[in-house]
C-alpha cells in the first residue's frame, strides 16, 4: 500500500549462496480531488446538474445499485424520480481514482385532481374543487389568468366555454397541475315581444318552437297551458310569463304584458290659462288612441297627434275628437283664458376684472310683481330688483319678472369677466452646482385679456428680472419670488425654490496589475450610478465594481453620479504585464502581518512552489497557483511550527505567454523565517 514516495529494495540470493539487488522508486501520486456536492431533496420529474469539474482522465456516474448512469462525461445532468444515492467514478490523468457520493431524496408532487369535465347552463354556477388539503392552490385559464388562489373550491358563473386549470405546490414547493373544460351550455331562449294589445273577448294565440317543458302563467301563479301554445279569450289585462326548459335541464323566461282596452274614457289636459303670445301645450293621455283630430271654435288646428301646442289672441274654446283602436269616438273641450305680459330691463353689458362686482338691472316700481336673476350663485339677492353680481367667467344673467296674473317677460344682460390671472412660477426643482435653470413654465402667467408685466426677486440678486422665464444659475439654493400684474386687474404672486446640490466625493481604485488572459476588479464609490470606458474590456460598464479584462495597459475613467444626479469622474489605470516577486524575509507570529510567504505577481499561468530546509527536506509544496499566490507556507509543517532560520525555495512554470518563471532571473532562492 503506497502511502508516501519510496525506493523499495530487493535481494536475491541464489542456491550458491550468491547474492544480487536491484531497487525501484515508486513515487506517490494524490488522489484527485472534487466534491459533486451536498445531500439534497428534489421534486418529482426535476434536474439537477452535477459536476466533478475540468482536468480528470475518465469521470463515470453510478446509481446506488451500480447502475452505470453516464460514462466519461465531468457532468451529469440528473431527473428525479426516486430516491438514489449518486456515485460520481473520477480517475485523474495517472489513473488515480476517488469517489464522492449524493444522496437525493425525491419530493413526491401534491397529487390532485379537479374531476371530469362538466357541462353546465349558461348563467348557472360552476362548482369546482381538488382533492387533497392543500394551501397553496392557484386557478388559472386561457392567457394564464389568475382566476382564484389559495383555496381548494372556486365557484363562478359560467358564461363560455373555458378550459380551467390548477396549479398546486407542495409543502417542498413541488408543482401539479390538473385541467377541466366547462362547456357553456346554450339556453332554450324566445321572445314573447313584450306586449301584445287586445280588445276585450279577442282570441289569444301564442306560441314558442323550443323546449319539452312548458309553464304559462298569470300575474297571480295561475297555470294557463303546459304546452308550447296558448290559445285563450282576452278578457282582462295581465302580466303573462312562460317558463320553458330542454333536454339539458336549461330553462329559460320570459314576459308578455298582456293589455285588453275598453271604449276611450279621456279628458284634455294642459294649462287652461296663458299669457299673450304664448302656447299651451294640451294632450289626451289615452293608450289605445288609434287617430285624434283637434279643433278651435272655427276650424280644425291638428291631427294625429295626442299632443297639441295651441296658441291664441283672445279667449277661445278648444275640442278634441278621439277614436281608438276599435274605431270607438268619443270628445272632450277646454276654455283658453288669454293674459297681458309685463316688462323687464336687465340693464346694458358690461366689462369687469376678476373679483370686483357691478349691479345689475334698473328701478323697477311694480310691488306685486316678482323679480327672478339667473343663474343665482354669483349674485348679492336674485330676487332684488338691482342686484350686485361678482361673477369669475364671463356671464350671461337672465332677468324673469312675473305680473299678477303669473305672466312673465325676459331681459338678458352679458358680464364680461377679465379671467383670474393664473400665476404659475414652476416647480420646485434641484439642480447641481453650476448648472443652469430657467424660472417659470410655458404658461407662467395666464387667463388675462390684457398683457402682462413680470418681476422677480431674491436674497441673491441685485436686481430684478422681468422675463417671464428668466434663466439662473445659483451657488446656493435660493427662493425666488414672482409678482405678476395685467391691466388694471389685481397682482398675484407665486414663488419657487431651486434647490443647490454639489459634485458627490468619490474615491477610485489605484493602480492595478495583471497579466495578459488576466482578470482584475476596479471599484468606484461615492454615488448610485456608474458608468466605465471604455467599455470594450469590461464585464458592466454600468457596476461600481467591474472586471477588468484588458489584452493591453489601459487607463478606465468613470462618470459617478449620485442621488440628486450630480456627477464626479475619475480613473484608474491597470497594467497588463508579467510579473514576479518572492520575498526573503517573513514572521509567522499571529500579528496578522506578513504571516504567510507566498509568490506576487501577475500573468502567472503555471506554477510549482516548493520550500526545502537548509538539509533538503521538503516543508512546503504546491502546483495550485491561487494557494501559492493566495494562501502560501504559514511556517510549519505537518502542523508543527519549523524554527527561525533560512529555507529555501524553488519555483517552476510559466507566463500566459509561455515564457518560464524567474525571479530577478532565478527559480530558486533564500527565505528568512523569523518569528
Amino acid at each position: 500500500e503506497v502511502l508516501e514516495k519510496d525506493t523499495l529494495i530487493a535481494e536475491v540470493f541464489n542456491m550458491n549462496g550468491c547474492v544480487n539487488y536491484d531497487s525501484l522508486i515508486v513515487s506517490m501520486y494524490d488522489l484527485p480531488v472534487f466534491n459533486i456536492g451536498s445531500d439534497t431533496s428534489i421534486c418529482y420529474g426535476s434536474s439537477i446538474l452535477l459536476k466533478t469539474g475540468f482536468g480528470f482522465d475518465e469521470v463515470n456516474w453510478y446509481s446506488e445499485d451500480g447502475t452505470v448512469l453516464e460514462e466519461d462525461s465531468w457532468f451529469y445532468n440528473y431527473t428525479v424520480d426516486v430516491s438514489d444515492v449518486l456515485v460520481a467514478e473520477v480517475y485523474d490523468v495517472n489513473r488515480c481514482l476517488n469517489y464522492d457520493t449524493l444522496q437525493i431524496d425525491m419530493d413526491p408532487l401534491p397529487d390532485h385532481t379537479i374531476g371530469e369535465d362538466l357541462a353546465i347552463c349558461y348563467g348557472d354556477s360552476a362548482s369546482l374543487s381538488i382533492t387533497g388539503s392543500w394551501t397553496d392552490v392557484s386557478w388559472y385559464t386561457v392567457g394564464n389568468q389568475l382566476l382564484h388562489d389559495h383555496s381548494t373550491e372556486y365557484k363562478y358563473k359560467v358564461e363560455e366555454t373555458l378550459e380551467i386549470w390548477t396549479e398546486v405546490y407542495s409543502d417542498k414547493s413541488c408543482l401539479q397541475r390538473d385541467t377541466i373544460e366547462v362547456t357553456s351550455l346554450d339556453l332554450p331562449e324566445f321572445d314573447l315581444s313584450g306586449e301584445a294589445i287586445y280588445c276585450y273577448s279577442d282570441s289569444i294565440n301564442l306560441e314558442v318552437a323550443v323546449g319539452e317543458v312548458f309553464e304559462w302563467r298569470g300575474q297571480d301563479g295561475t297555470l294557463l297551458s303546459s304546452s308550447a301554445k296558448w290559445q285563450a279569450l282576452a278578457e282582462s289585462s295581465d302580466e303573462i310569463s312562460l317558463y320553458v326548459e330542454d333536454a339539458n335541464a336549461c330553462h329559460y323566461s320570459d314576459t308578455l304584458t298582456l293589455t285588453v282596452h275598453a271604449l276611450p274614457d279621456f279628458t284634455i289636459q294642459g294649462e287652461s290659462e296663458i299669457c299673450y303670445g304664448d302656447s299651451t301645450d294640451v294632450e289626451v293621455n289615452y293608450v289605445l288612441m288609434d287617430s285624434i283630430s283637434w279643433y278651435d271654435e272655427t276650424m280644425r288646428v291638428g291631427d294625429d297627434d295626442a299632443q297639441l301646442r295651441f296658441s291664441a289672441s283672445v279667449d277661445t274654446w278648444l275640442y278634441a275628437d278621439l277614436t281608438d283602436v276599435n274605431q270607438c269616438l268619443n270628445t272632450d273641450s277646454l276654455l283658453i283664458v288669454v293674459h297681458d305680459r309685463p316688462v323687464a330691463a336687465a340693464g346694458p353689458d358690461s366689462l369687469m376684472c376678476f373679483g370686483t362686482q357691478i349691479s345689475l338691472g334698473t328701478v323697477q316700481t311694480e310691488p306685486d310683481w316678482a323679480y327672478t336673476w339667473r343663474p343665482s350663485l354669483t349674485l348679492s339677492d336674485p330676487s332684488a330688483t338691482q342686484p350686485l353680481a361678482f361673477p369669475e367667467e364671463d356671464t350671461e344673467y337672465t332677468l324673469e319678472i312675473v305680473n299678477g296674473e303669473g305672466c312673465n317677460a325676459r331681459d338678458t344682460v352679458m358680464i364680461h369677466v377679465n379671467p383670474e390671472i393664473v400665476v404659475d412660477a414652476g416647480v420646485d426643482e434641484a439642480i447641481c452646482l453650476g448648472e443652469m435653470v430657467s424660472l417659470g413654465t410655458s404658461s407662467t402667467a395666464s387667463g388675462s385679456q390684457f398683457d402682462y408685466s413680470y418681476e422677480w426677486t431674491s436674497a441673491n440678486l441685485n436686481a430684478s428680472l422681468t422675463d417671464s422665464n428668466p434663466k439662473v444659475s445659483p451657488d446656493t439654493t435660493s427662493t425666488y419670488y414672482l409678482n405678476v400684474s395685467s391691466g388694471y386687474c389685481p397682482e398675484e404672486k407665486d414663488t419657487i425654490t431651486i434647490v443647490v446640490n454639489y459634485a458627490p466625493e468619490i474615491t477610485v481604485s489605484p493602480q492595478q496589475s495583471v497579466g495578459a488572459d488576466e482578470s482584475v476588479t476596479i471599484e468606484a464609490t461615492g454615488g448610485v450610478e456608474y458608468l466605465w470606458y471604455p467599455e470594450v474590456s469590461l464585464d458592466d460598464p454600468t457596476l461600481a465594481a467591474p472586471e477588468a479584462s484588458p489584452l493591453e495597459t489601459v487607463t478606465y475613467s468613470v462618470v459617478v453620479t449620485d442621488v440628486n444626479g450630480c456627477e464626479s469622474t475619475g480613473e484608474v489605470t491597470v497594467l497588463v504585464q508579467n510579473v514576479i516577486f518572492i520575498p526573503n524575509l517573513f514572521t509567522p507570529n499571529g500579528d496578522q502581518n506578513n504571516d504567510q510567504f507566498m509568490v506576487y505577481g501577475s500573468g502567472i499561468a503555471a506554477l510549482e512552489f516548493q520550500v526545502f530546509d537548509l538539509n533538503g527536506n521538503e516543508v512546503y509544496h504546491t502546483s495550485d497557483i491561487e494557494e501559492a499566490t493566495t494562501v502560501g507556507w504559514n511556517g510549519s509543517y505537518r502542523g508543527e511550527p519549523l524554527p527561525n532560520g533560512m529555507y529555501i525555495w524553488t519555483i517552476r512554470g510559466s507566463f500566459h505567454d509561455g515564457r518560464s518563471l524567474k525571479f530577478e532571473g532565478n527559480t530558486k532562492g533564500a527565505i528568512r523565517l523569523l518569528r
